[in-house]
């Protein structure tokens, strides 16, 4: 049923609260605060103590009015207005907790259909779907006996010793953990990393339960969220309000984190002493899901996960994350509608913090909501468009329909909502324009690595052993110098038969010729034709077993001392020359930004390579083709490179073969003489393009949608 406040005058109307209400004192420092249980529906609030005074008045024979003027004649001026009294009515009516004294209200009553927008936004938003599965408390009762234990004090003194063994075995087995998240995301693990979640989150929630249950609370609820399609767990403590000891409500809050800890302490001792890499490889996914991912979500305290509840009690503050957000939208009210704000209830410290938390707590939604919608967006393509914008209409339809209706506090004037609309508008103008016209203050970066140009690879051309090593590595060399001597006794033996045979040849032709027998020396003629063209070979061979230098510069070779004497075949590398003021950078260009790179060719880069100051330097030019295997394995992440890579396959003599995740492009960058001179082939670092040519949004768009993307194709989603 919609009730809606402007066709009925409530003023006069006597409603009393329900039977079914337990209203509890708790202080908190200088502070009282009522907690209200709702028995049969197990739901509990918190109020002040104006509001409570407020709403003790409402027994069934004094009206809403008459209870606001009491509630101002005992407390005073801190006693609530006309407008917060009935805005106070509106939250007891629609939670079902005052009885309106007629028939049909027997059931919760949607004042002016905000409850109905508020179910019909959470419908539409396909980012965020809960499912209630069913009442566990019962299931819990019994694991408590079982298991009630883990949260004594004995239970938290053996995990304080299991975890600090384990922070031992880390730093003492650092070697073998550092290897460990190779394959953390590659597809053969996906399945077992999303088994160790779900096992993970439902035994969070246990440890949960079993806190809530140690202190006499119940759990009247479970189920499972599904945030991006990706399932977390959940179950309803909220019984712990009625705890009086804080603490008792901040172990119930931390224990979900507090027993996956344990677990993961637990893998962390074992790991090192398991030599099946397919048990090693299950004992990380455990480490990690029950540590890092735990701490990065349920820690965080800016949206009400335990951290939240954790950091609420600690600082004494009850309702610090609806007094925030009360805070931050007074703030939009004041500006937007013009209302008066509210002033804070707490003072002081607690004023600050409360402000302070409200105001980043605003900002973190914004960018979880945005974050979300472009991972939608970049994860199932078009239809994540029509999930972001759905989305979006769930989480904007309450707040614009409050607007326009003009019913924010029940009262708001005509003027106040198009007031509301007009600095509502030019504030998502502003945005919109500065997303689209304000360029993006980052730059397109692409890995480097400084290699000789040109490099001069010189091979066997013919087979021999090395019979002379003419220079050093390091060696600075001229042009057309002999640094190698190569022996092959076969080519020099068989060059002089060949010879010993056109030398009888000769001898046999002018015999013929003498005895004028023509058609035999046109015959040794042409055999001597062939043999010269073989001789010719022969010599050129032997030629080659002398290695020269091309070109002036310096010898590179690794170990050249040690390969006289050894036999080469033909092709076979044997030493390189390159010029140290001939040098330039190969780069790692991604594929999303191969256009604007190619655009800039012929233009200046920023170069910053390790240990030398930032330079400019000039794109030459960009292969036309893409790469997916890697030109040069140091830009690999396993090689602690940039660049994320999957393992392709691997043989004994070179080891694992490497993918890019995603196919990218090689470019080159001259670098001047000076500077070639200055650094060494092999050193790496990266070059920056400025990217004026994006927006503010694009930018921000492609950073989460390329996060995105790299790692579903990690996973091997993609």
């Amino acid at each position: 049923m919609i009730l809606d406040f402007t066709t009925r005058d409530l003023s006069s109307v006597r409603p009393r609260l329900i039977d079914d209400l337990v209203i509890i004192p708790q202080h908190y420092g200088d502070r009282t605060l009522f907690h209200i249980e709702v028995k049969s529906k197990s739901r509990f609030y918190r109020v002040g103590e104006a509001e409570y005074t407020f709403i003790s008045l409402l027994d069934g024979r004094t009206t809403i009015a008459g209870a606001i003027t009491e509630a101002a004649r005992v407390l005073g001026p801190d006693a609530l207005t006309e407008q917060e009294g009935f805005t106070i009515c509106r939250w007891l009516i629609e939670r079902g907790m005052i009885d309106m004294g007629e028939d049909n209200m027997s059931e919760p009553i949607d004042l002016d259909g905000s409850a109905q927008l508020r179910k019909l936004a959470g419908l539409i938003n396909p980012l965020f779907i809960k499912k209630k599965l069913g009442n566990p408390d019962r299931l819990l009762n019994v694991l408590h006996d079982w298991f009630g234990w883990v949260h004594s004090p004995a239970g938290i003194v053996v995990w304080f010793v299991v975890c600090l063994s384990a922070i031992g075995s880390l730093i003492g087995n650092a070697e073998q953990f550092h290897s460990a998240p190779e394959g953390l995301l590659a597809q053969s693990n996906w399945f077992w990393l999303g088994l160790s979640w779900a096992v993970l989150k439902f035994i969070h929630e246990i440890g949960h339960g079993l806190a809530a249950k140690r202190y006499g609370g119940k759990v009247p609820e479970a189920g499972v969220a599904f945030v991006l399609l990706i399932p977390m767990a959940y179950v309803d403590v909220t019984s712990s309000y009625r705890f009086p000891s804080r603490w008792h409500r901040i172990h119930t809050a931390i224990a979900g984190m507090y027993v996956e800890l344990f677990i993961a302490a637990v893998a962390a001792l074992i790991y090192p002493h398991i030599d099946s890499a397919e048990i090693r490889n299950q004992l990380y996914n455990v480490m990690f899901t029950a540590s890092f991912s735990t701490v990065l979500f349920n820690a965080n305290a800016l949206m009400r996960f335990d951290g939240y509840f954790i950091l609420s009690d600690l600082l004494n503050i009850p309702n610090l994350y609806t007094d925030g957000q009360q805070y931050t939208s007074g703030i939009w009210k004041r500006i937007a509608l013009g209302e008066p704000r509210r002033p804070l209830d707490w003072r002081g410290g607690k004023g600050v913090a409360v402000r302070v938390y409200g105001i980043m707590a605003a900002f973190w939604r914004v960018v979880v909501a945005v974050s979300l919608s472009i991972a939608a967006a970049a994860m199932f393509h078009g239809a994540g468009i029509v999930l972001s914008a759905f989305a979006l209409a769930g989480w904007l339809l309450n707040p614009i329909m409050q607007l326009t209706k003009g019913q924010a506090q029940g009262n708001s004037k005509f003027g106040n909502r198009w007031r509301g609309v007009l600095v509502t508008g030019s504030v998502v103008a502003a945005i919109t324009a500065a997303l689209m016209l304000v360029p993006w203050p980052g730059d397109r970066t692409a890995p480097a690595i400084v290699q000789f140009e040109p490099l001069s690879v010189l091979r066997a051309d013919s087979e021999g052993f090395v019979d002379e090593i003419l220079v050093n590595n390091d060696e600075e060399v001229r042009a057309g110098q002999l640094l190698v001597r190569l022996r092959n006794r076969d080519l020099v033996v068989e060059r002089d038969e060949l010879e010993s045979e056109l030398a009888r040849s000769v001898t046999a032709q002018r015999m013929y010729l003498d005895h004028d027998e023509l058609a035999s020396a046109q015959i040794e003629e042409r055999n001597q034709i062939e043999q010269q063209r073989q001789l010719d070979e022969l010599n050129q061979q032997l030629d080659a077993l002398e290695i020269r230098a091309p070109h002036a510069g310096r010898v590179i070779a690794r170990d050249l001392k040690a390969r006289l004497g050894t036999y080469l075949h033909a092709g076979d590398p044997i030493v390189e020359v390159a010029s140290d003021t001939q040098k330039q950078l190969h780069i790692s260009i991604p594929q999303p930004d191969i256009d604007s790179f190619r655009v800039a060719i012929a233009l200046n880069v920023h170069v910053y390579l390790s240990g030398k100051p930032a330079f400019d330097a000039r794109l030459s030019s960009v292969d036309p083709s893409a790469l997916r295997t890697p030109r040069h394995e140091s830009f690999c992440a396993p090689n602690g490179g940039p660049i994320s890579v999957v393992v392709a396959g691997s043989n004994e003599d070179e080891g694992a073969r490497y993918e890019y995740v995603r196919p990218r492009f090689l470019g080159h960058v001259a670098l001047p003489a000076d500077v070639a001179e200055s650094v060494r082939s092999g050193q790496s670092g990266y070059v920056s393009l400025p990217t004026h040519d994006v927006s503010l949004g694009k930018g921000m768009y492609r950073v989460v949608a390329n996060w995105v993307e790299q790692k579903t194709r990690e996973a091997g989603l993609q």
